[in-house]
């Protein structure tokens, strides 16, 4: 569940581009003269510029610059800087940074912090990876819960499964039916998957295998490894969908190397039941063969 550098590396590079969504700030310098400053960023020089007069915004886009160039130093500087100058995104890069292979995860969780306090929902999600590594899932929980609230799927997704297994906060199938659904709904393609495998199992909400299949169908056809890996459960049983054995294997062994673990375990076991249907058919064979010679 955690693979949180990978994660954070990932999502650096995508957060940190949309720099233009990040909201700027900074005591001593006024809105108008930080506009001005947003508005003169048209390049790495007038970049850096507009960045030293107080545009967030500007740091932000040369964190992200530096970070693709693989110039980790002067990323981390200009995520710091842009993070003091108020902008979310450039906190949730710094903090992106610093857990990278092995990093200062303690710094690096206290500007992720600072990014979900400006209630940008990636820094929550990722602070409550952090606290799940460091075995607080307590504080996990409420950081994915305050991701949630800020919109981001992932996050709802996440408390979903916490109320699921009840990790952190007390088990409530109900509770994470809800929290799936909402993920589902912000676009999180794993809370859809979740919530289809609700409906099939009747977990939470009324059982339905033919809303179960069809959620985790989306899921799926969205680059989701474990709504593949439903669904090929789901194919391989005929439930909710019309039985088709072949692509119900095509999906696990797919969904499985894209290192879905339910998926990993479930061809696994095919692979088991395939060699002992077949050593089954091969006894049954010899059986056969000898009663025909008894018969002679």
């Amino acid at each position: 569940m955690l693979r949180q550098t990978t994660q954070l590396s990932t999502l650096l590079a995508l957060v940190l581009s949309l720099g233009a969504c990040a909201t700027t700030g900074g005591k001593s310098t006024t809105l108008a003269a930080r506009r001005a400053a947003d508005a003169k960023c048209q390049g790495v020089a007038t970049c850096r510029d507009a960045c030293n007069e107080g545009s967030g915004k500007s740091c932000t886009y040369l964190a992200a610059l530096y970070t693709k160039r693989n110039d980790v130093s002067r990323a981390r500087r200009y995520a710091i800087k842009g993070c003091k100058l108020g902008a979310p995104a450039a906190c949730l890069g710094a903090g992106a940074l610093f857990a990278r292979k092995g990093g200062d995860y303690q710094r690096a969780e206290k500007f992720l912090a600072r990014a979900c306090a400006g209630k940008h929902g990636a820094g929550c999600f990722h602070q409550g990876k952090l606290a799940e590594r460091r075995g607080d899932n307590a504080t996990a929980a409420r950081a994915y819960a305050k991701a949630c609230n800020a919109n981001y799927g992932p996050g709802c997704t996440m408390l979903g499964v916490y109320f699921r297994m009840g990790i952190g906060v007390p088990p409530n199938v109900q509770r994470a039916a809800s929290y799936w659904q909402k993920g589902c709904r912000r676009n999180d393609m794993t809370g859809c998957a979740h919530l289809g495998a609700a409906y099939v199992q009747g977990s939470g909400v009324s059982r339905d295998l033919k809303l179960g299949a069809k959620l985790n169908k989306v899921a799926c056809a969205s680059g989701s490894p474990r709504g593949c890996a439903n669904l090929g459960v789901l194919l391989l049983q005929g439930a909710g969908v019309k039985r088709d054995v072949a692509l119900g294997v095509k999906l696990t062994r797919s969904a499985c190397s894209s290192g879905d673990q339910l998926a990993c375990r479930q061809l696994a076991l095919l692979v088991k039941r395939y060699k002992e249907a077949k050593a089954k058919r091969k006894s049954n064979k010899r059986k056969r063969r000898r009663r025909r010679r008894r018969r002679r």
